[in-house]
Order: C-alpha cells, then sequence, then structure tokens
C-alpha cells in the first residue's frame, strides 16, 4: 500500500466520522514547530488531532522526533500503520496515541480502529502559540488585555506572552478557532501572510546596500 491509497481512505474515513468526532476543517500536511515537523493530515474541531500515516515503503526511524513535536502541539494523535510496522510502532508508541490499521479488501484500502487513543496531557504552549499568525496571535491578545507592550513586537514575543499569560486550555482554544477561521484556503492565505515578510525585507536590504556602494563611486 502506498501512502496516497492511505491517505485517500483516511480522507473517507475522517469524512464519515466528522460529525460524531466534532470536526470541521481537514488539513493536509500541516507544518508545526515553526516548520520542523509536518504532520500527514490534522483535524481542527473541538480538539486538535494528527494523524501520522506510515505506509508499506515508510520506516519508523523518524517517528520518535515525529511524535515529541506532535506531543507539543496536537491534544490527540494518531498512527495509521498497515500490519507491517504494528510490532515496531507498538514498542514506540505512547499510550496515549491511537493506531488505526490500513488493510485491502476487494482491491481497496479500509482502516480499522486497533487502539483508541487518549488526551495528550504533554502540550508545550510557545509550540501552540506558533501555530498563529502574526496577525491572529495579536487580536487574541487584545482579546485578553495582554496586548500592552508588545503590539509592535516580532511575533516570536507576541506568542512568548501568548504562552505565558494564558491557561493552556484558553490558548489551544484560541489556536483551534483561529484556524477554523482561516477554512480551507488557509495555506494558500499563508503565502501573504507576516511568514514571508522576512525574506522580502532581506532582499529589499540587499537592494539598498547595491545602491549605496554604485553611489560612492
Amino acid at each position: 500500500m502506498r501512502d496516497l491509497d492511505i491517505r485517500l481512505a483516511l480522507r473517507s474515513y475522517l469524512s464519515s466520522t466528522a460529525r460524531t468526532s466534532g470536526s470541521s476543517l481537514l488539513v493536509e500536511e500541516m507544518p508545526i514547530c515553526q516548520g520542523r515537523t509536518r504532520v500527514d493530515v490534522a483535524t481542527v474541531g473541538d480538539t486538535l488531532h494528527g494523524f501520522e500515516i506510515k505506509s508499506q515503503v515508510d520506516t519508523l526511524s523518524r517517528l520518535q522526533s515525529q511524535l515529541r513535536d506532535y506531543g507539543a502541539v496536537f491534544d490527540e494523535i494518531t498512527l495509521v500503520i498497515g500490519l507491517k510496522h504494528l510490532t515496531g510502532v507498538m514498542n514506540e508508541l505512547p499510550t496515549w496515541c491511537g493506531i488505526l490499521l490500513a488493510h485491502r479488501e476487494e482491491g481497496r484500502v479500509t482502516l480499522e480502529p486497533f487502539r483508541r487513543g487518549a488526551t495528550n496531557h504533554h502540550r508545550d504552549p510557545l509550540c501552540l502559540a506558533q501555530l498563529l499568525w502574526r496577525e491572529e496571535a495579536l487580536a487574541v491578545l487584545e482579546r485578553h488585555g495582554h496586548d500592552k507592550g508588545v503590539r509592535s513586537k516580532p511575533r516570536a514575543a507576541l506568542w512568548e506572552r501568548l504562552a505565558e499569560r494564558l491557561a493552556l486550555q484558553e490558548l489551544a482554544y484560541e489556536v483551534r478557532e483561529a484556524m477554523k477561521v482561516r477554512g480551507e484556503t488557509w495555506r494558500a492565505a499563508a503565502r501573504g501572510n507576516d511568514q514571508s515578510r522576512p525574506q522580502v525585507t532581506r532582499r529589499r536590504r540587499r537592494r539598498r546596500r547595491r545602491v549605496s556602494v554604485g553611489t560612492k563611486h
């Protein structure tokens, strides 16, 4: 089974369970921890739930580092695997992580719950705050009355203020709500967000340097 086969089956599975799970948004290849790690699929609803796919051709060499980053952000994590990886992941997977087994049935890949996950109690407030765009982070701080002194600061300062001042559950709620407002097109919208601005600034600085050098002669 290829990654794409399992991914298509997962989309179908999540669509059928969306109503009961309270999920309202599905995001693929979602970056977390400032882009250090990407989760294959995430659902955003009453919780933030990450799904990591390990196909037949994948190895488990990166699983531990991925799980550390996933654990900093997600309320729940589910590993989606074939039987080939079951023994290997059982030795590495925290008890709060769930497992969906993928297998072929009459030419189609189907998913079957193997182990129910539990709530992750190890989330990192700063990593959660980093999921917010700068404008979103500032809006949350304003709403809670914690924006004084950081309104003109870089986004890193806003993230730190959020992690310091908001309770974990409160922050997690604000992050989920911001992601829901972005909707299905939020990844495209990110291209125009402040995350691309440092590159523009560097290009402008380089142009100014070239102009300055030219005027000296």
